[in-house]
């Protein structure tokens, strides 16, 4: 992965693997990872991404454990007036080796960083008992249980 300024100029390579703006990340890492986000959430596509998460609060960050392989992406979103946690999302090939549970952790700790004491999000139901093992409590539905919203202290 390389670190890109706001102008599109290389900076140079990350300093060490781990979590990345998706404004900052390669062309690579994004050509990695767009055609599957596309297939999850057909609306995420470069543009929308850098127009919804332009960085600072409101961010959409790439994981990679080491600099050679993408693993996967998670969003923060302060539009509203909690911060909500959105678009998880593991490389087919990188589950199931702990990355989603980093992924939260990290938006968790991102969150707590500006100050709010919990974080939310929304869910499938099929996705409700991954989340509550991991802390999230249910915090109400929509569509007549179709989708959950859940909440965790940061």
């Amino acid at each position: 992965l390389f670190q890109f300024k706001a102008d599109g100029g290389l900076i140079g390579p990350l300093p060490a693997p781990g979590f990345c703006a998706y404004q900052q990340c390669s062309l690579a890492a994004k050509e990695a990872l767009l055609p599957l986000l596309a297939a999850e959430w057909s609306e995420l596509t470069d543009t929308f991404i850098r127009a919804r998460w332009p960085g600072g609060s409101d961010i959409f960050y790439i994981y990679a454990p080491n600099n050679n392989v993408v693993a996967g992406c998670i969003a923060v979103d302060r539009s509203n007036f909690y911060p909500y946690i959105s678009n998880l999302f593991v490389m087919p090939d990188q589950r199931k080796q702990g990355h989603a549970k980093t992924l939260l952790k990290h938006a968790i700790a991102f969150t707590k960083s500006m100050g709010f004491p919990d974080a939310r999000l929304w869910c499938k139901p099929d996705l409700l008992a991954w989340y509550e093992k991991q802390g999230w409590q249910r915090d109400g539905e929509q569509d007549g249980g179709k989708v959950h919203l859940l909440r965790i202290a940061c």
